[in-house]
């Protein structure tokens, strides 16, 4: 399957819930859309190939960060890492270098406080934010 996915340069959504993956393949660069739900990734760096995405589904894995340069995915619109085992959400320049980012779905992850980033992020951009069963103790605190 590795290979074959880079071959594919007019791929534009590629679903991979719920195959056991323990890592993504190298994805070709045209995909706009990766619904990988269900599976056991630990790593996700390899999104962040793929420049013109605008949906990145990853709930239910075990993420446990968020790659540096996903702030570089200036399409992102919707992000869902529900379900995973992140403690921050902390990724430089997000606010300003994702301006399209209008749905963040971070539920039911360890998280110790809502990421900085989220009171710069520009009039009009993010609209929702789904943050419950977050395993924080007392009280989310924006940092």
């Amino acid at each position: 399957m590795r290979p074959l996915l880079l071959g594919c340069r007019a791929l534009k959504t590629l679903c991979l819930h719920r195959n056991a993956l323990r890592e993504l393949p190298p994805l070709p660069a045209s995909l706009t859309r990766l619904l990988a739900s269900g599976n056991n990734l630990d790593e996700i760096s390899t999104v962040t190939d793929c420049l013109d995405l605008v949906q990145l589904d990853l709930e239910r894995n075990k993420v446990v960060f968020l790659p540096d340069d996903l702030a570089d995915l200036h399409s992102l619109e919707r992000i869902n890492v529900s379900k995973n085992l992140l403690s921050s959400l902390e990724v430089p320049g997000m606010s300003r270098r994702a301006p399209k980012l209008r749905e963040f779905k971070i539920a039911s992850n360890p998280l110790g406080s809502m990421p900085w980033w989220l009171a710069d992020v520009s009039a009009g951009a993010l609209e929702d934010i789904f943050s419950q069963d977050c395993k924080v103790g007392a009280s989310l605190s924006v940092i």
